[in-house]
């Protein structure tokens, strides 16, 4: 099947929640001038996928706290043009090489969603998102 690749517009649907950390669970962060790909970015239960372009950093096991979005209650599906920007940080690394009816999990750390300012009254600044797409 063919991947996505930079300046595919893509047609997803999405659940965002914001994740409050507790212990024994991994958070993606980034160490490295080098990018992340998109198996740095998905994360299923305890483990994750790595590369050499990202480390893992031990947290405290994460428990979600709120949904803030989702286009599925919505039931209208949120286009974008992956990889050039249009969406925040961690969706353009982790949107690259999905194929067509592939589902993903994305926790996002907020150095590469919102940052310290967080967006609107539903996230605040520091908050890491999960988004599954």
């Amino acid at each position: 099947p063919r991947k996505s690749k930079h300046g595919d517009i893509l047609e997803v649907h999405y659940d965002g929640t914001l994740l409050h950390p507790r212990k024994n669970d991994f958070i993606i962060s980034e160490k490295s001038s080098r990018r992340m790909t998109a198996h740095d970015l998905i994360m299923s239960g305890k483990s994750a996928h790595h590369s050499n372009s990202a480390s893992h950093d031990t947290m405290e096991e994460k428990e979600t706290i709120k949904k803030f979005d989702s286009s599925r209650e919505r039931e209208v599906p949120f286009y974008f043009t992956v990889g050039v920007s249009e969406v925040i940080k961690g969706w353009d690394m982790g949107m690259l090489g999905m194929c067509i009816g592939e589902k993903r999990k994305l926790i996002i750390p907020s150095n590469l969603a919102y940052g310290e300012v967080g967006a609107g009254l539903d996230v605040p600044g520091g908050a890491t998102l999960i988004f599954e797409v």
